[in-house]
Order: C-alpha cells, then sequence, then structure tokens
C-alpha cells in the first residue's frame, strides 16, 4: 500500500468551559485560581439527597454557540446520566446530554492556504479560500474535578467539578494537521467574539481530544479510529496528529493491524503512547436524570440570542476588505480579536486615514499589547488618546520615532501625549530659521559629503540629515532638514 494512495481522516471532539459567575448546577462560583476546594457545595460534590437546578446563562450561552456555528436547534432537551469511576468525578457519573443535542449539523468555514507548507502557524495565512467543517453536534456537560499530581501523591481539587462546559464535536472533514490547526483558531475566534469563554488553554478553559484515522482515498469506509488526548495547545494538536498518522502509515504500509485505542500525547518525547482501549458509548451505561426536567429551547428564545450575536470574525474580516481597502493580511491582523476590531473602528470614527491608522495599531500598538503581555483591555487607552497621538505625526509635531516612546509612556499614564511631548521635550523643530541655521553649521563642517552629494550620491544626503538630526537631538523635522538641504546644495 503506498503512501500517495492513503489519506487521514480527523474528527475533533473541543471542550469549551463557559464563563459563567456559577456553575452548571448549583450557586458556587465558577471562578479559576481560587483556593482549592473553595467554591464546592454538596451539590457538585455529588452528595447524597442533593438537587442540581439548571443554570439559565449557561444555556443561553451554549445557544450563543450554537447559532453563531449555523447548527439546527433541538427544542426538546434532556440531561443524562454518563457513568464511569474516576477519582475525580465524585458522583460516579457526569450529567451530560446523549441522544438529544443542543445544537446539530452546523459548520464552519476554515480559511485554505493552498500552496503553503502543512505547518501554517497563523490566522494572517488566510486567504479567501475556505473549506467547510460540519459539525456533528454540540452539547452542554458538567467538568469534572482536577487531580494535580506531586510525587507519589495525587490531590484532587474539586473547585473546576460542576463548571459548565459545552463540547463541540465535528464531523471527520479534516484531513490534515494543518486543517486541524485552521478548525481549533477558527472556532476559538468566533466563541471568543462571542464573549462566553476566554478559551485560554494553559488553564485548561479549553481542551481538544483529536480522532484519527487512514484509509485509502478512494475508500468509502473509514479505518481504524485511534482517539488522542493529553495536548494542551494547539501547536501540540498539530503535532500530536503529524505524528500519529506517520505512525498509522508506517504500520499499514508494513502489513501490519490497527486496534481502537486511546493514546496520550507526550510533550517530552513528541510520541504518543497507548492509554487504553477504546471505551464505547454504551460502557458508559447512559440513562436520562432523574433529577433534571427536559428543557425547551422555544423559538422566542433562539431569535433572542440570535439577535444578541455580534457580527462574526469572518464576515469583518471580508468587510474590512471590501469596505475599507485592506489586504486580506491587514484585516485578519486586526479582526483576530474582538476588542481591537472595536478599537479600531473607534478610532476610525475620530480619523480618516484607514492605513495610517490600520499601520499603527497593527505595529506600534500590538507591539506595545504583546511586549507587555496584556490584552488591549488592560492598556489603559482610549481611542480619542490614541488618536490624538497619531495627529501629532501627521502634523510634523513629532517624529515617529518620538511618537512611538510617547505610546510607552502614555499606557502606564493618563497624560495627553501632547503633555508628554513637552514635558520630554520632543515636539519638532520647524522653525525654519533655526533649521537653515543648523543646516548652513553642518554643511561647513561636512564640505566633502556636501561634494559627494553635488557628484550624485544620493547616500550622502542622508548623512547630513543625520548631523542635523543628531545637533538637534531629534527634535528638526527630517522632512523640512532634507527639503532645505538640497536648496542649499543646489545653490552651490
Amino acid at each position: 500500500m503506498k503512501n500517495s494512495d492513503l489519506e487521514a481522516v480527523i474528527g475533533l471532539e473541543v471542550h469549551v468551559e463557559l464563563n459563567t459567575i456559577t456553575k452548571l448546577f448549583c450557586g458556587c462560583l465558577a471562578k479559576f485560581g481560587s483556593l482549592p476546594n473553595s467554591q464546592v457545595c454538596p451539590v457538585c460534590l455529588g452528595l447524597p439527597g442533593c438537587l442540581p437546578v439548571l443554570n439559565q446563562k449557561a444555556v443561553e450561552y451554549a445557544l450563543k454557540v450554537a447559532l453563531a456555528l449555523n447548527c439546527r436547534i433541538t427544542e426538546f432537551n434532556k440531561f443524562y446520566r454518563s457513568h464511569y469511576f474516576y477519582p475525580d468525578l465524585p458522583k460516579n457519573y457526569q450529567i451530560s446530554q446523549y441522544e438529544t443535542y443542543l445544537g446539530e449539523d452546523g459548520f464552519l468555514d476554515i480559511p485554505v492556504n493552498e500552496g503553503i507548507n502543512s505547518d501554517v502557524k497563523k490566522v494572517s495565512d488566510r486567504t479567501d479560500k475556505a473549506k467547510r467543517i460540519g459539525i456533528k453536534e454540540m452539547h452542554l456537560e458538567e467538568d469534572v474535578g482536577k487531580l494535580v499530581h506531586i510525587s507519589n501523591f495525587s490531590f484532587i481539587d474539586f473547585n473546576r467539578s460542576g463548571i459548565p462546559l459545552l463540547e463541540i464535536v465535528s464531523y471527520p472533514d479534516i484531513n490534515s494537521p494543518s486543517e486541524a490547526y485552521q478548525y481549533l483558531v477558527s472556532l476559538k475566534q468566533i466563541i471568543r467574539y462571542l464573549g462566553v469563554s476566554s478559551c485560554n488553554m494553559e488553564k485548561g478553559i479549553l481542551r481538544c481530544d483529536a480522532n484519527v484515522s487512514i484509509k485509502k482515498k478512494t475508500a468509502l469506509t473509514l479505518g481504524t479510529r485511534i482517539e488522542l488526548k493529553n495536548m494542551n495547545s494547539f501547536r501540540s494538536v498539530r503535532e500530536a496528529l503529524d505524528f500519529e498518522i506517520k505512525r498509522q502509515i508506517r504500520i499499514l504500509e508494513e502489513g501490519g493491524n490497527l486496534i481502537p485505542e486511546t493514546r496520550l500525547w507526550s510533550e517530552e518525547d513528541h510520541r504518543t503512547r497507548s492509554m487504553r482501549t477504546k471505551v464505547e458509548a454504551e460502557h458508559y451505561r447512559c440513562f436520562p436524570d432523574p433529577d433534571l426536567p427536559p428543557f425547551i429551547i422555544s423559538s422566542r428564545l433562539k431569535e433572542e440570542i440570535r439577535s444578541l450575536l455580534p457580527e462574526l470574525p469572518q464576515r469583518r474580516f471580508q468587510r474590512f476588505i471590501e469596505d475599507l481597502r485592506l489586504s486580506p493580511y491587514d484585516s485578519a491582523v486586526l479582526t483576530q480579536e474582538k476588542e481591537l476590531a472595536d478599537f479600531f473602528e473607534k478610532c476610525l470614527e475620530k480619523y480618516s486615514d484607514t492605513k495610517n491608522l490600520c499601520n499603527w495599531i497593527t505595529t506600534s500598538l500590538l507591539a506595545e499589547i504583546n511586549r507587555r503581555n496584556l490584552s488591549l483591555e488592560g492598556l489603559n487607552l482610549e481611542p480619542e488618546r490614541f488618536i490624538k497621538l497619531i495627529r501629532l505625526v501627521d502634523d510634523g509635531k513629532l517624529s515617529n520615532l518620538s511618537a512611538k516612546g510617547i505610546l510607552g509612556v502614555m499606557l502606564d499614564s493618563k497624560k495627553d501625549p501632547e503633555e508628554i511631548a513637552s514635558e520630554k521635550d520632543l515636539i519638532q523643530i520647524r522653525d525654519l530659521g533655526s533649521l537653515q541655521k543648523t543646516v548652513i553649521e553642518v554643511l561647513q563642517e561636512n564640505e566633502e559629503t556636501a561634494s559627494d552629494f553635488l557628484k550624485g550620491k544620493e547616500k550622502a544626503l542622508s548623512f547630513l540629515i543625520g548631523q542635523v538630526m543628531k545637533k538637534t537631538k531629534g527634535k528638526a523635522d527630517p522632512k523640512m532638514v532634507g527639503q532645505i538641504l538640497k536648496e542649499r546644495l543646489e545653490r552651490r
């Protein structure tokens, strides 16, 4: 069996913690980072005689995601008990949905980068070409506790137990690690736009399992399905899939057989290892939870939630290209995060040069965000002050270099950019008489360089401008300096 005759078939199961204030079935806080076992009660600890009550906000958040992913909404929903025995599950069953799911048969269009190798790394690589990935179903369930392993001991923190968890299951429409990566990036982007989860993988708020099999390209049936777990970043998902696809192909080419199993990805060894044979749905002995009545998604609630949906990232990306005439790269960078796109559009209400504004945000502002490891919300910057800074450059009062330095000071204070510029004596010198005097001094001190310019050496002019800037401590307007120098030199 030749490698070229085979293709990978991948389906992803994504678990997302919803950022409700309280847990799914009790009033305990659903806050990350609190002291272990400080946010628990008899309900989320599974003590006998306790009755769960469904959190309506969690249903609304899940419905938002289902609508954004073009799912068919199920009107009549039930919760089931899915039984299994593990230390982090105090009840020995998990409350989840089974047979009836909140959302079904949706889809997500992901950018396809033909001609780029499979190691696609960022959303800004996106093109107009897209591939549709089907969403099989999504459902609500409660999260489990967290096991913490220290030396030879294991500890359990039940703070996470009962937090609302949305599971999103794709159809096996993904055929490469790069497509899986782009699917996850696009899915995370939509969920963050909706404001229902931070999707922080480092905190375990978004988790992903993958199912992968290998089949002949011409075959109608799928190959042996193997599940991958323990992937803690999108990069890990891509690397684990890449390793596992090669491993399965090698076994098949050697005439071996694959067995249905669950395998763990090892970050240290960069390989997958067998964990257990595959557990099928019937092993969980699911049945309807007798303590929870069915819940109904009415047409009125569905339309009410639909009306609250923001403009989604793909539509905003296209609008920035079509209406604002931005490049696909700039549009992708600006729309990666809703807060950044919102900030850009608020600035546009006060400033009309779209491209210049885009350049300031995608270079200087994003550099500050990355340097400080903060979100835009944590930067303490209003559109009004940001536009004031850009206008100071446009009006020739500040150089680009000085303005970038002032931006950093603005983010550390509430000061106006012009106030900062005055305090630091950074306002550009635009007085014609003063600049002419300095230019004459520089030409007298650099007669040889002046002669070089007259002989056609253009670089000589840059040197002379640099000398003027040095004498004025960087405060001269470089455009005016260049113009004055040329006029003086051409008189010779």
